[in-house]
């Protein structure tokens, strides 16, 4: 665990945390007091396509004395997909297979596919270490859809990350 803060804090050094001015961390995320704890949701924000889809949406919620962070997500696809899992790759992958799907609609010509999963909050917390951006693949009978940032975003998107996930640890040590 003091591998992974020294990495946030070295992370931050780095990318030069303090220096963001086009959004306030505020407007990403809601910290709010629950029973034995605090609960963090990570406001929705897009993950692109690295093809021709429309960009991914994700949501992510943690609480406090929690060991995982569930994530939800919604895939816009121009057909129905039997999707069978859902890989978030770093240098390392993270392959699920159990995820739920809450439901699968048609908005205007597009379907939307919303999925929730949890995994390990480590790793959560290194994906955004890695100097790297994560990539997001969503495997089907279809094919495979490939979502991530570029190096510019990658670098905004770690920065407010680590913030937040900076906030976590200090509060988890109370």
């Amino acid at each position: 665990m003091k591998r992974v803060i020294i990495s946030l804090l070295a992370a931050i050094m780095v990318a030069g945390i303090g220096q963001i001015h086009a959004e306030k961390i505020e407007d990403r995320y809601v910290m709010r007091p629950i029973q034995g704890g605090l609960l963090y949701f990570i406001l929705p924000y897009e993950l692109p396509s690295l093809q021709k889809e429309k960009a991914v949406e994700l949501d992510v919620t943690y609480i406090t004395g929690f060991d995982s962070v569930r994530v939800n997500m919604s895939v816009y696809t121009d057909m129905p997909l039997a999707t069978d899992s859902i890989v978030f790759r770093t240098e390392k992958s993270f392959r699920i297979s159990d995820f739920e799907t809450f439901f699968i609609d048609q908005e205007n010509k597009k379907y939307v596919h919303r999925y929730s999963c949890r995994f390990p909050y480590r790793y959560w917390q290194e994906m955004y270490v890695d100097s790297e951006p994560f990539c997001l693949e969503v495997y089907s009978s279809s094919g495979t859809l490939f979502y991530g940032f570029s190096s510019n975003k990658w670098k905004k998107e770690q920065q407010w990350m680590t913030q937040v996930m900076l906030l976590i640890e200090r509060n988890n040590r109370k």
